[in-house]
């Protein structure tokens, strides 16, 4: 779709593959909706008359999901979930090949893995008391502020990482490693001075060798 759907409250699922296609700037908001069963949203220029390069969206907020949420994102777009919880996800939770995209979590319980092929190209925040359970490679950078956290399952690779008030001399809150490596940029993020991080659980926030 290159349009506009807004649905306030009712059920929602994947009859096939696909819980939502948007082209080009079309935008899907759902309030207070059910979602029965997962499925993939895919944003991106389609097969019909969208322009590329527009930047479409993808809005959830309050209801639940009895099943998994994925994204795959081809053209620049911003996914916002805010009061939700989505079902563990020992997957990938969003792939992202190309630039400008934005992932706004607001008390959101998320999981699963996240990929960027293009370095800068993915911004996740994470505010009000939102996790994220999972792994990232390569073009992510990640916000957090001091009531979210990330627990990391596997080696990850971020871009940069804006964490004011869960960075406290050599040490990360909020971020449980459980004994991963996370590497960032460390042209990138001058702001971490190039130095090695202790994380919460075991593992360490530590420069690339590739900045």
């Amino acid at each position: 779709m290159a349009g506009m759907i807004l649905a306030n409250g009712g059920t929602f699922g994947a009859s096939g593959k696909y819980l939502a296609e948007i082209e080009g700037n079309g935008s899907v908001t759902l309030t207070s909706g059910i979602v029965t069963s997962g499925g993939l949203v895919s944003i991106g220029p389609g097969n019909g008359d969208a322009v590329s390069g527009e930047a479409g969206s993808f809005n959830m907020t309050g209801g639940s999901s009895a099943a998994g949420i994925t994204f795959a994102v081809s053209e620049p777009a911003t996914i916002s979930l805010s009061d939700i919880s989505l079902p563990p996800n020992t997957g990938t939770f969003l792939s992202v090949s190309a630039g400008g995209v934005t992932l706004n979590a607001s008390n959101a319980v998320l999981s699963g893995d996240i990929y960027a092929v293009q370095s800068d190209s993915l911004t996740v925040s994470l505010s009000h008391g939102s996790s994220l359970r999972g792994a990232a490679s390569a073009g992510e950078s990640l916000m957090l502020d001091a009531t979210s956290t990330w627990s990391v399952t596997a080696n990850s690779t971020i871009t940069t990482l804006t964490d004011p008030e869960g960075i406290s001399g050599t040490s990360v809150s909020n971020i449980a490693g459980n004994g991963f490596t996370v590497y960032y940029s460390a042209s990138k993020s001058p702001a971490l001075g190039g130095r090695t991080y202790a994380l919460t659980n075991g593992g360490v926030l530590t420069p690339s060798p590739n900045p």
